[in-house]
C-alpha cells in the first residue's frame, strides 16, 4: 500500500512478529472501531484477508444460563421456607429471658423508688386481685434536733388513717437521747391526704403497697454536723399495739443489721419500707392503724447542734377494697406469682442495702433469677414455644 494512496488513513500497516520472527503476516487495523471490540484484517502473503471480531469480556460475563421453569419454582419455594432458629446448644442460640408483668414493674418500682411517679398506681401482685382503689399520698415537713444533741423522724408504714399520727418527729424541746415517740418535745405526722378517718376506714379494707420516707439538712453550712442512722425493720406487727423503735439509743439502733449510718448532708437519705418481714404486711386490714400501734422506719440524728433543722419527704401508696362500703375509682387488680415470689426474694437478699440500689439495677437482677427459675422449674416461655413450632413447621418432633 502506498504511503501517498487515499487508504493509508483508514488501513495502517503494522508487521506482527511472532517470538521476534517476522511470519510473513501483516495485521490492518480499521479506525472507527471500540477498542474492546475491533475488527482485524489479516493479509498475509496470498492476499487473503481474514476478519476477526473480539469480544466484550463484560459481555461475556453475563452470559448466564437461563434457569429453567422447575429451578425457579425450587427457588422461590425455599425463599419461602421458615428458617430454623438454632436450638439449645448450637451456636447463635440466645437463652430466651423471662419479663416481669407490667404490675410487678410497677410495684418493684414503688418499692425501690417511691417518689417516681408512675404512670399507673401499682398494686401488690398477689392472690388477691380483687379491684382495689389505688392511692398515693405524700407527707412533707421537718424536725428540729433537741438539747441532747438528739432527734429523729419515725413512721408506722402500715398507718391508714388521716386524723391520727402515722409516725412523730422531734422539736426544739426534746430533751432525750433515745427514740421516746410519746415524750415531751414530739409532734405527731398526720397524712392529711389520705381519704379515709379512723372511724371511716373500717367500712374498708386497706393495706400498704409501698412506702418510703427521707431526710436532708436544711440549715447552714456552718451548723452542719452530726451523723444519721437510718433503720427499716422487716417485722411489722399491728395488733397488740407494740412499737419495735422505742426507747432506743443511736448505739442500739446501730446494734441492728439492716442499719446504716450516714454523715449529715443536703443530700436526700433514705429508707423504703420492708414487707417480707411478716406476712401480715401482705394482708388487708379492716381497722385503723397509727403511730402506737408501732413504727418501724426510722432516721435519727445524733452528735448534731441542738437546733438544727432538717426536712423530711414520706410517701405513701395504699389499696383500697370494699367492705361495708366501695370506694370509688376502682380499679382493676393482678396476680403475678412468680414475679412477686421474684421481688421478695430480691428484697430479702439486698435489706441492708436496699436504698442504695437504682431501679434498673434491681429490675435486672429480679428478671435474671426469674429467668433461671422457670429455666430450672421446666417452664417453657414463649419464646421456646415460637422456636419450636417454626422448627417442626407445626409438626411434632419424633425421636428415635
Amino acid at each position: 500500500m502506498d504511503r501517498h494512496s487515499p487508504d493509508r488513513h483508514l488501513y495502517p500497516v503494522s508487521r506482527s512478529n511472532c517470538g521476534g520472527v517476522n511470519n510473513g503476516t501483516i495485521r490492518v487495523e480499521r479506525f472507527g472501531q471500540v477498542p474492546t471490540a475491533r475488527t482485524h484484517l489479516l493479509l498475509n502473503m496470498s492476499n487473503k484477508v481474514t476478519t476477526t471480531t473480539t469480544v466484550n469480556p463484560r459481555r461475556r460475563r453475563n452470559r448466564r444460563k437461563r434457569l429453567t421453569r422447575a429451578q425457579r419454582a425450587s427457588a422461590q419455594t425455599a425463599k419461602q421456607l421458615p428458617v430454623t432458629p438454632p436450638w439449645p446448644g448450637q451456636r447463635g442460640y440466645v437463652q430466651p429471658r423471662a419479663r416481669l408483668s407490667p404490675c410487678s414493674q410497677v410495684y418493684l418500682r414503688s418499692l425501690i423508688d417511691p417518689w417516681f411517679v408512675p404512670d399507673e398506681l401499682p398494686c401488690i401482685p398477689d392472690m388477691v386481685d380483687a379491684p382495689s382503689s389505688k392511692t398515693r399520698t405524700i407527707v412533707r415537713g421537718s424536725f428540729t434536733i433537741g438539747t441532747q444533741g438528739f432527734g429523729f423522724v419515725a413512721v408506722n408504714p402500715l398507718a391508714n388513717t388521716n386524723d391520727s399520727a402515722v409516725g412523730t418527729v422531734t422539736g426544739s424541746t426534746f430533751a432525750s437521747s433515745v427514740t421516746t415517740h410519746n415524750a415531751t418535745g414530739t409532734v405527731s405526722i398526720l397524712d392529711t391526704q389520705f381519704p379515709y378517718t379512723s372511724a371511716a376506714v373500717t367500712n374498708y379494707a386497706t393495706r400498704t403497697v409501698a412506702c418510703g420516707l427521707r431526710v436532708r439538712y436544711m440549715g447552714t453550712t456552718l451548723n452542719m454536723g452530726g451523723r444519721m442512722v437510718l433503720l427499716s425493720l422487716p417485722m411489722h406487727t399491728t395488733q397488740p399495739p407494740t412499737d419495735l423503735l422505742n426507747g432506743l439509743a443511736p448505739s442500739q439502733l446501730l446494734g441492728n443489721q439492716g442499719a446504716r449510718t450516714e454523715p449529715t448532708s443536703r443530700r436526700w437519705s433514705s429508707v423504703m419500707f420492708l414487707p417480707g418481714g411478716n406476712p401480715a404486711s401482705y394482708n388487708y386490714a379492716d381497722s385503723a392503724i397509727n403511730a402506737t400501734s408501732g413504727a418501724s422506719m426510722i432516721v435519727a440524728i445524733d452528735g448534731a447542734n441542738p437546733g438544727n433543722t432538717y426536712e423530711y419527704e414520706l410517701v405513701y401508696y395504699r389499696e383500697i377494697i370494699a367492705g361495708q362500703s366501695t370506694p370509688s375509682d376502682m380499679t382493676a387488680s393482678h396476680t403475678d406469682l412468680p414475679g412477686l415470689s421474684a421481688i421478695k426474694d430480691y428484697l430479702g437478699r439486698v435489706i441492708m442495702d436496699v436504698s442504695s440500689l437504682s431501679y434498673k439495677a434491681a429490675l435486672k437482677s429480679v428478671e435474671d433469677a426469674l429467668t433461671y427459675a422457670t429455666s430450672q422449674s421446666g417452664i417453657t416461655l414463649g419464646t421456646s414455644l415460637l422456636a419450636t413450632y417454626v422448627a417442626t413447621r407445626g409438626r411434632p418432633r419424633i425421636e428415635y
